[in-house]
């Protein structure tokens, strides 16, 4: 038997799935979709394709939900095509010929030959019966835009690098630490890159809740809230499109991954967004994967 039908997969297979429901649907979509990409072509990854196929139609984004939808299809196509190709069916304009892309690219062109721009060259192709990767790429090529330009925010300072590292040496004791860990937590709100500052006040968070320092726990956790609400803008639900959670997405799995590496639990963060939860679960099956 696979791997991924063992009793502990099946198990965060069910959890990841239930727990995905308490997610807004941009969100909910996008979990399943990166459970399923862990998972070896199957019934297992068939079913969560699915439940992401239901989830999809909650998407209000009309862009988004085709995004997702051609997600779909590429982990769907060498599993079940005729399965592929109906959900391209769906599709219209652009966003079929990138599904039809993924399945079959006759049809991918022939879709392509609706829109006027690319009528001559696509009938051209179709005439031919030659020719269908190299306009696709060059069709893909020009639909792509380009990619704006990222401010780079300032990390911690030198002098909060330096009590970090501190921190880290097994020979400080630990009341030093807790006087060191205090002074970065003043100071951490002044750190401009959102994920540097969420790194910093998650550890502070749990060092203090590790040595049941309740009080000062509480103080940091609160820090670490109003980061992560200002990193994460739609954790209310609010999120309805696929441009719109970007940021707030990757500085979920960003953090997850972060959590897991320093063996943190979530749970004492008190961080009350809904995908921090599953997308946790996400790693825990990665793991259970390897």
């Amino acid at each position: 038997m696979l791997l991924a039908v063992s009793a502990l997969v099946l198990s965060l297979l069910q959890q990841i799935e239930e727990a995905s429901h308490a997610e807004p649907p941009v969100f909910q979509v996008e979990t399943l979709l990166q459970t399923a990409n862990l998972l070896p072509a199957g019934p297992e990854r068939r079913s969560i394709l699915d439940a992401a196929v239901r989830a999809n139609t909650a998407v209000r984004d009309t862009e988004s939900r085709a995004a997702f939808q051609t997600a779909v299809v590429r982990l769907l196509v060498k599993q079940d095509a005729p399965a592929a190709a109906r959900l391209c069916r769906e599709l219209e304009g652009p966003a079929s010929v990138r599904c039809w892309i993924l399945v079959d690219e006759q049809e991918a062109v022939r879709r392509l030959s609706y829109i006027a721009e690319w009528h001559a060259e696509a009938s051209l192709v179709l005439t031919s019966g030659t020719g269908a990767r190299a306009l696709l790429e060059k069709w893909e090529k020009k639909q792509r835009p380009p990619a704006p330009p990222k401010k780079k925010e300032a990390g911690p300072k030198p002098e909060i690098t330096r009590k970090m590292d501190r921190v880290d040496k097994d020979d400080v004791p630990d009341l030093e630490k807790s006087r060191l860990l205090r002074e970065v937590m003043d100071a951490s709100d002044a750190i401009e890159d959102i994920t540097e500052r969420l790194m910093h006040q998650g550890f502070i968070t749990a060092w203090f809740a590790a040595h049941n320092e309740e009080g000062t726990s509480a103080l940091a956790a609160v820090k670490l809230h109003k980061t992560f609400a200002e990193a994460c803008r739609c954790e209310d639900g609010q999120c309805d499109s696929i441009a719109g959670r970007a940021d707030c997405s990757s500085n979920i799995d960003f953090f997850v991954e972060y959590l897991a590496e320093q063996k943190i639990d979530p749970a004492i963060l008190r961080i009350r967004h809904p995908s921090l939860a599953v997308r946790a679960l996400v790693v825990q099956l990665k793991e259970a994967l390897k």
